[in-house]
């Protein structure tokens, strides 16, 4: 018995020898948790030595709130009777926290019975520093890669993505969300599975990279890195060009832990570079020459066409300055105006006579423009210099082309004679030359009387001819110190000087009138033209040049209105009368409106027989004021204002519904002639207008004649022939009216489907008594039977008349010597006195 407990007394010294070598604090407690004892490291963690802590409560030695810490994990400890394991803090006697890691367990009595539990810790607190200083480092890493501005996204060494930054997510348009711990990164730019370069690098494929990438090297950053480059048509909705950036990321054996990529959107820094392509393509295809130098104007850059135009290659002229091309022969000042210019940051222009290699002489213009670095100092000069030496040879054939483009500007193309342009400067010197020596200046203003109707119906070459004629003709007139000027079309203007007696303007004018009044040979046409003179004095009429061409343009229009070919000199009432012409225009349009206007019916008479065989519808315009007012009056301002067109219309109304009236009354049915104006008959929809007025009537189309002026037919002749070729079909008769003072040929007439000609009464008047009258009205009745047309003439007013034109076959007439033109009530009546008879 004594040996057993020397050997067990043996054992613990044993024991305890072992656990107080072990460098972990250990410590045992009983069931009621008061200490059993500790080991030597315990001892010095707690301060105490292991007699005085035998007995006592964790209470008694640790701060209170570690205590009821200790005490409550001790209980549950020994309520399980198991293990324990848990991370907590423990004071140390200098009283710093220590974080520890408990380990715990329960131990027995040799009976069996709960004995207590004994425990160690193990300090921690280094580990935990050291893993939040790694959890910290990632943190700071995750959050610079996710901030990061360019586009970057990491593979594990499995391909899996473990990071998709947010600017990744911008230029892919893919979320992290859809792509972290996926192997689907080469999802955000291509259609189907393929490697990316950071798949690449883990698997070392480098063969791949040709048929994969555009371009491809490896990494200037990482020597085992790659990088490549390619365009994207659709990364993201747009075409992009994409710099990828990959290296690996090792551990310290070497080993590939993963692969991180970077993505740089290089699709603006491409086209900028596909500009400047073009551009540096530009300058060198360029047709002038470039050069470009430092600010000191060395020479870095010349273009091909530099080295063709002066012969030095581009080594030869590299680093030396633009005096090689010096002559000698441009003025120093102009060099030091460039560079005052250019220095000053100012483009400069101007040209140089320099010398090629070969010594010959060229012109070059030169435009130099300052160029400026990011800080906005002067780093080069650009100079576009273009070989102007055939230019410069031409320059006194370019002032003669100038002198004769002068020339051009101030005179007609047609007649030679001075423009208005030139005109009114010489009118305005002959003013001031007048007001300095108190003396007259005459501006006579001539305007060819129905010129259009020659140009219309012979052709422009033909007008064109009659009116060189014309300027000469006026040109002999006139003193050599007059002026003579064309305005265009068909008028002229004349200024005389220093005229002394207005009867000798009077008389120039007299003389113009017979010169241009002579027959005009123009091809196989004879001609007859007049002209309409207005005429106006200084300082009389006006003062400027203004006023007297606006008085003599009024004279000229009141010289039209007394019949043409005369002429006038202006007066002050004219500008009266051109008052009454505005009234009389306005008083116009208040007339159709409330049905001022009335229609008169000239009888038709068959010469032979005195019967009435037809009616001429003639307009009046009863004013409540003037009274009757004669055609002659308004009939002119009508066709001028385009009032003629609704005039026209009512005219065609009024007749058709009148004729139908007679008829309806019992009346024998006689064909009414209306008379269509030229801008009428131009009226695009004439004929269909006219259709609807007489089926609105309830007239056929046989009883209206319609009578239209030979000059009106001889404008447009096709045209005007497939007008009548349509009336004429639809039933309508037609007839030319004033036939012969028009410049209609046979030719022409022969192809019109008209019926019948009316000789016009200027002839009629004299034909007893004139020959040449005479002759003309027998030549036009002859001419009718020929080609089976019926004949009238109008003015009939004698019995030598009619027995003049019966003897020559004309049975039909109009005119006083047998009735006025008559309202449709005395008509009426005259018509049952005759019609019958």
């Amino acid at each position: 018995m004594g040996q057993h407990k020397l050997a067990l007394k043996d054992q613990l010294h044993f024991m305890q020898v072992l656990v107080d070598t072990l460098p972990n604090p250990i410590f045992f407690k009983d069931a009621e948790l008061r200490y059993l004892g500790c080991n030597n490291a315990f001892e010095s963690f707690i301060g105490i030595g292991r007699h005085d802590l035998i007995g006592k409560s964790v209470f008694e030695i640790s701060p209170p709130d570690l205590a009821a810490l200790y005490d409550l994990a001790d209980r549950e400890l020994l309520r399980k009777r198991d293990i324990q394991s848990y991370e907590g803090s423990v004071t140390y006697p200098d009283g710093s926290r220590r974080d520890v890691i408990f380990y715990k367990a329960v131990f027995y009595n040799a009976d069996g019975s709960l004995g207590g539990l004994l425990g160690t810790f193990l300090d921690i607190t280094d580990r935990k520093r050291i893993e939040q200083e790694l959890r910290e480092r990632k943190d700071f890493s995750d959050k610079l890669l996710q901030n990061s501005t360019i586009p970057t996204f990491v593979i594990d060494a499995e391909h899996r993505v473990v990071s998709w930054n947010r600017t990744c997510e911008e230029l892919t348009g893919i979320t992290a969300d859809a792509m972290l711990g996926t192997r689907n990164h080469w999802q955000a730019f291509y259609a189907y599975p393929r490697p990316c370069l950071s798949d690449i690098i883990l698997d070392g494929e480098q063969s791949q990279l040709n048929e994969l990438y555009q371009t491809h090297a490896p990494s200037r950053l990482s020597p085992d890195g790659l990088q490549a480059e390619t365009w994207f048509a659709n990364l993201n909705g747009k075409d992009r060009y994409i710099l990828f950036s990959a290296a690996p990321i090792r551990n310290d054996q070497g080993k590939i832990l993963a692969v991180i990529e970077t993505l740089e959107d290089q699709t603006a820094q491409r086209h900028a570079l596909e500009q400047l392509n073009k551009l540096g393509q530009a300058v060198e295809q360029s047709p002038t020459s470039v050069i470009i130098t430092d600010r000191n104007g060395r020479i870095e850059y010349v273009n091909p066409k530099f080295t063709s135009l002066t012969g030095y290659s581009s080594a030869e002229v590299l680093g030396k300055t633009p005096r090689i091309l010096k002559t000698g022969h441009t003025d120093p000042d102009e060099y030091h105006k460039m560079w005052e210019t250019l220095l000053d940051g100012r483009e400069w222009r101007g040209e140089f006579l320099n010398k090629k290699k070969s010594g010959d002489f060229y012109w070059e213009s030169a435009t130099i423009s300052p160029v400026r670095d990011p800080d906005g100092n002067i780093s080069h000069f650009v100079a576009v210099k273009e070989d102007i030496t055939q230019r410069k040879a031409n320059e006194e054939s370019l002032q003669e082309k100038e002198l004769h483009l002068h020339y051009l500007a101030h005179h007609d193309s047609l007649t030679g004679l001075p423009n208005r342009a030139l005109f009114q400067d010489r009118l305005r010197h002959a003013i001031d030359k007048a007001e300095r020596a108190q003396q007259k200046v005459a501006l006579l203003l001539l305007d060819l009387d129905r010129f259009k109707n020659i140009n219309d119906s012979l052709g422009h070459d033909v007008g064109d001819e009659l009116l060189l004629q014309v300027a000469r003709r006026i040109k002999i007139c006139v003193r050599e110190t007059d002026t003579v000027a064309r305005f265009g079309g068909d008028e002229f203007v004349i200024i005389l000087e220093n005229i002394g007696q207005i009867e000798k303007v009077a008389f120039l004018a007299q003389k113009l009138q017979q010169e241009l009044n002579k027959a005009t040979q123009v091809g196989e046409h004879e001609l007859y033209v007049s002209t309409s003179i207005g005429i106006s004095l200084y300082p009389n009429d006006g003062r400027d040049v203004e006023s007297l061409l606006s008085s003599a343009d009024v004279a000229m229009y009141r010289a039209k209105a007394q019949g043409r070919n005369t002429h006038t000199f202006y007066t002050a009432d004219m500008n009266a009368r051109t008052h009454d012409f505005l009234l009389l225009e306005s008083g116009l349009r208040r007339a159709i409106e409330q049905n001022q206007l009335v229609l008169h019916y000239q009888p038709q008479i068959d010469l032979a027989s005195r019967r009435v065989i037809g009616a001429e519808a003639l307009i009046r315009w009863q004013h409540p004021e003037r009274g009757m007012i004669s055609p002659a009056d308004f009939i002119p301002l009508a066709e001028e204002t385009g009032l003629i067109v609704p005039i026209g219309r009512w005219v065609l109304q009024t007749a058709c519904a009148q004729a139908r009236h007679w008829q309806d009354q019992g009346c024998q049915p006689i064909p009414i002639a209306v008379n269509i104006s030229g801008r009428q008959f131009k009226q695009p929809a004439f004929v269909d207008m006219l259709v609807d007025i007489v089926e609105n009537s309830g007239l056929d189309p046989q009883w209206i004649e319609l009578e239209i002026t030979e000059s009106v037919i001889m404008e447009n002749v096709d045209e005007t022939i497939m007008i009548l070729t349509d009336l004429k079909i639809r039933g309508f008769q037609l007839a030319i009216d004033d036939f012969g003072t028009g410049y209609s040929s046979l030719s022409y007439l022969k192809r019109f489907p008209i019926s019948k000609l009316k000789i016009d009464r200027s002839f009629v008047r004299d034909i007893a008594t004139d020959e040449n009258d005479a002759a003309i009205v027998a030549s036009v009745i002859a001419l009718t039977k020929n080609m089976d047309l019926q004949v009238i003439a109008e003015g009939v007013e004698t019995e030598d008349q009619v027995r003049f034109l019966i003897q020559r076959g004309c049975l039909q007439g109009q005119g006083f010597l047998f009735s006025r033109p008559l309202p449709a009530e005395e008509f009426e009546k005259f018509c049952q006195q005759r019609i019958y008879q």
